[in-house]
């Protein structure tokens, strides 16, 4: 029989059928026991929609995206969503560097980044570029996938920073500073009053102490500006924005001067008063400036939680993850099958190896035995 011919290849497998069939069989065996005692893998999905795009967002920790403007809001998630920032605030609310299940036999011993570093491998942040966002989280233990996945959208809830959210969050602070130092204030002009009950002021005085607390309230205002303005000129934009923003600055600036002025000449007037009186004066300024900035901010507050509503990142959870029945890994079928044609491969090269290489009997004898 010629060699190189179908029916010579057909003998020889004929001939050689065993070495193919046991060598597939190892293979195939080999991969179904590494895929019995291999670790099961979870993986759990989670699916977020973002509902709108806006002109301006600000990032905090996120050097990269600070000031990057036009850009759908889907955009800013997805930079959010694979943060270390986020990572780390998922991990210590879930305490990840204790759950045995995550770190195994590294409890105690891994260090933050470490937790940080296998959470981002484990976790998977797909955006179809339409608004559909989606955090896929595998690990060994479907539960422990399913919470991981739900805690970035909850972590991620809590992470957008809008540039009408810092200026709220900023009126916010003031106004709790402001209310405390009017309690204080008000508490102090009632101990003088009821300590001093005799002294009183003139009309001319009271308004006089009204003018000033009303000029040093817009100071106040006019400070709680720059400091706003310098914000957002922190936070970034496009020029012509930034632009506007040196110029009310450069206003501002111009009008404290003006209010300066103003202040230091009544505090001269006041200053011919008796010293209880003045006192008095001082303690009625005080409590009259500290309730105009109560009312200024609180005004400025409610706008500022109204712009806000407007302004804010939305989107909508599609799909909560479940913990999965099933594991995603090791696909027992499929390794076995590739074992199996792997094993063939392996096998009919081995056949091919005996029926060309031993040039005597005995030595196909020896090869056959030794297979």
């Amino acid at each position: 029989m010629e060699k190189g011919s179908i029916s010579y290849y057909l003998e020889m497998l004929k001939k050689r059928w065993w070495i193919i069939l046991l060598s597939a069989f190892i293979v195939s065996a080999s991969a179904l026991i590494t895929s019995l005692i291999s670790p099961k893998i979870y993986q759990a999905k989670t699916t977020i929609y973002a509902l709108q795009t806006f002109p301006s967002l600000s990032l905090p920790s996120l050097p990269s995206a600070v000031s990057s403007l036009g850009q759908s809001s889907s955009y800013y998630l997805v930079v959010l969503l694979e943060s270390e920032t986020l990572a780390a605030r998922v991990a210590d609310e879930l305490h990840l560097s204790k759950n045995k299940l995550f770190v195994g036999e590294a409890k105690g011993k891994i260090t933050k980044e470490g937790v940080i570093k296998r959470l981002k491998s484990c976790t998977q942040i797909k955006d179809d570029t339409q608004g559909k966002i989606s955090v896929i989280v595998s690990s060994e233990d479907a539960q422990l996938s399913a919470n991981i996945a739900n805690q970035y959208i909850k972590a991620l809830e809590g992470s957008i920073f809008t540039v009408a959210k810092e200026n709220r969050l900023f009126l916010e602070e003031q106004l709790k500073k402001v209310k405390k130092e009017l309690s204080l204030a008000e508490d102090s002009l009632r101990r003088f009053e009821e300590k001093n009950k005799t002294i009183a002021l003139s009309r001319e005085t009271e308004e006089e102490i009204v003018a000033l607390a009303s000029l040093q309230s817009q100071q106040t205002a006019n400070k709680i500006a720059l400091l706003q303005t310098d914000t957002l000129l922190k936070v970034g934009g496009s020029i012509p924005d930034l632009v506007k923003l040196e110029l009310d600055k450069a206003g501002l600036k111009a009008k404290e001067n003006g209010l300066d002025k103003a202040i230091l000449e009544l505090k001269k007037r006041l200053t011919s008063l008796p010293a209880t009186s003045q006192a008095l004066a001082r303690l009625m300024r005080k409590v009259k400036l500290e309730e105009s900035l109560y009312e200024m901010l609180t005004q400025q507050y409610e706008m500022a939680k109204i712009s806000e509503q407007k302004e804010n990142v939305k989107f909508q959870v599609i799909d909560q993850a479940n913990p999965q029945e099933k594991p995603i890994k090791p696909r027992k079928r499929l390794n076995t099958l590739v074992g199996m044609l792997v094993g063939l491969m392996i096998g009919l090269s081995l056949a091919l190896m005996v029926e060309y290489k031993p040039t005597k009997p005995n030595q196909v004898e020896f090869v056959e035995a030794g297979l």
